[in-house]
């Protein structure tokens, strides 16, 4: 009675039965090794299987040898009356879960300008919350082809497309365009507006001694000016403007400050040369014949003189003159004796002037 209670049924009677040899012992072990390894399998497989009955999910065969490696399971047209949402299946049984169509609202969203925007389609892979506002518009379809893109404006509050550049992103804004230059205006140099528009006028001077052809006697003093010779007039281009008409061989003299003396004036003979494509301005001093001063304006040979007359006298007074002036070429009577000279009617730019003698 002891014996029969304290014996362990479990145990396999031949594994302690001294009749059994020693690799008959060992077959039985590994037998009940590897049965025992069957069990925990099951057992493991069971636990899966129940796991995926809980959450809802089906386990899903693989597809027959004769169907594509991946396949599309057909999606429910609501979610409601589907249990579970379109499935991705391969050969192998992998799953891969899409995100589920979103069902519409009665009312149509809000777009970013504040317009109510169209319900977007169903789709089974994208959902209308991950679609972005599209700008592009390319038109309806064509047999030969479909148009290219037109680029339409966003509202002007809308804000930026996610992935576009910032240089397409300001190209896109009308206005951001409108209120950047272009390359060409930011380095082309703005057009300088003339200040003042040379108009016909009238002119009184004093009376102009002649001879008996009605030629100007010469030398004829005229202010501080006295004019040696008038010259003659050029049709060619550059020697004239709306304002002053430049003969060749105009000669006039004048007195101004020294360039070498502070204390003593000295007499200037300008006078106008040909240069070919332009005149040529020439003043000469009479301390010092030995060295012309020659420019291609009258504001340019004069103005270095200025300089020299104030450099030499400690003068900080501006070197700033109107060439023209110093010689003679902007005094009406000067100008009226350049108006009638031949030609000086035919220039194309210059704007005549009207003077009356002892008016």
């Amino acid at each position: 009675m002891v014996e029969d209670e304290t014996d362990d049924h479990n145990v396999d009677p031949l594994l302690t039965s001294r009749h059994v040899g020693p690799l008959a012992r060992k077959r039985a072990e590994e037998e009940y090794r590897e049965r025992v390894e069957d069990e925990a399998r099951e057992a493991r497989r069971q636990t899966k299987r129940s796991r995926g009955v809980a959450k809802g999910k089906e386990p899903v065969a693989p597809p027959a040898p004769s169907q594509p490696l991946m396949a599309l399971a057909p999606a429910p047209q609501h979610l409601g009356e589907a249990g579970t949402p379109p499935l991705l299946v391969s050969n192998k049984g992998a799953r891969l879960r899409l995100k589920p169509p979103v069902k519409p609202s009665a009312e149509p969203e809000a777009g970013p300008s504040g317009n109510r925007r169209a319900p977007s389609p169903l789709s089974p892979i994208i959902s209308p919350a991950d679609e972005h506002t599209s700008y592009y518009n390319s038109g309806p379809y064509t047999p030969n082809g479909v148009p290219p893109p037109v680029l339409v404006p966003p509202p002007a509050n809308s804000p930026p497309l996610p992935g576009l550049s910032p240089s397409l992103a300001a190209q896109a804004s009308p206005a951001a365009s409108a209120s950047r230059p272009s390359e060409v205006q930011r380095h082309a140099k703005p057009k300088r507006l003339k200040a003042h528009t040379v108009t016909s006028k009238n002119f009184s001077i004093p009376t102009v001694p002649r001879d008996k052809k009605g030629r100007p006697l010469l030398p004829l003093n005229v202010g501080i000016m006295t004019v040696v010779n008038l010259g003659e007039v050029c049709m060619r281009e550059h020697f004239h403007t709306e304002r002053y008409i430049f003969p060749v061989g105009y000669e006039v003299t004048r007195r101004y400050h020294s360039t070498v003396d502070p204390t003593s004036e000295a007499v200037y003979h300008c006078s106008i040369l040909d240069g070919g494509d332009g005149p040529k301005f020439q003043i000469v001093a009479s301390d010092v014949p030995d060295r012309p001063m020659i420019a291609g304006t009258a504001t340019g040979a004069w103005s270095t003189i200025v300089k020299q007359a104030n450099a030499i006298r400690n003068r900080q007074h501006s070197n700033s003159v109107s060439g023209p002036d110093f010689f003679g070429l902007g005094q009406n009577t000067i100008k009226h004796l350049i108006q009638e000279l031949p030609n000086a009617d035919r220039l194309r730019d210059y704007v005549w002037q009207h003077f009356v003698e002892g008016g």
